[in-house]
């Protein structure tokens, strides 16, 4: 994913471009945030992936610019971008070790994190920092049990509240979901002469399922 893609999805992020229905989004702590999306204006058209993508916080609160950096997870690697202003001022260094690489090892289950470069001196800057190791040319690695990278603490963290009118939308949005899977269901069905429809339950059960947890007050939480 090119630095231009994750530099329009932080744009649209930052001016509230996705409904709240179109996204995950989850507090970690007052660094970062983890969004999860589909984004099929920026990314691939009729998309069926879902990308984890780690936000950074600004720290000035009172801008309206209020996430300075994007990080695309790749698993095996992770695509850095930060907005041309805010560089060199420090914010990788604040939290790649207190906030990025515990939550990377605490809900990924990581063991090591391997990133790879385009450029030497950006590889050299890693090791000399955060103690990444290198492994290749341009790749480096690190252990996420290693003693310079904090605990996980999940009472840092704050889910995004579902207000009522999110949970209509949603409810919504499902209704329609599985209208439209048993239409398609049927449709396919007709052709073989089977009228009968046997994706109903399995879908209901699915159906209840979600709906229960969108209707849970629990969910509303804070740790």
């Amino acid at each position: 994913m090119t630095n231009a893609i994750l530099d329009k999805i932080l744009v649209n992020i930052n001016q509230s471009f996705y409904n709240n229905e179109n996204i995950s989004l989850r507090s970690v702590d007052s660094h970062i945030d983890i969004i999860n999306i589909n984004d099929d204006f920026c990314i691939d058209k009729n998309s069926q992936e879902f990308y984890d993508f780690i936000l950074i916080k600004n720290k000035d609160t009172q801008s309206n610019i209020k996430y300075i950096g994007i990080i695309l997870d790749m698993s095996s690697d992770l695509h850095f971008y930060i907005i041309s202003d805010f560089r060199g001022q420090g914010y990788l260094q604040r939290i790649m070790c207190t906030s990025i690489l515990p939550f990377l090892s605490f809900y990924k289950g990581r063991t090591k994190q391997v990133l790879t470069f385009e450029k030497l001196k950006i590889k050299e800057y890693f090791i000399k920092q955060f103690n990444f190791k290198s492994i290749d040319t341009l790749t480096v690695e690190k252990d996420l049990d290693s003693e310079d990278i904090k605990i996980y603490d999940t009472k840092k963290e704050k889910s995004i509240e579902l207000t009522d009118e999110l949970k209509e939308k949603m409810i919504n949005n499902l209704n329609d979901g599985i209208l439209k899977i048993r239409m398609i269901h049927r449709q396919l069905q007709y052709r073989k002469y089977n009228t009968f429809d046997d994706v109903k339950k399995y879908l209901y059960d699915e159906y209840w399922g979600i709906r229960n947890d969108i209707r849970n007050k629990d969910l509303n939480y804070e740790n």
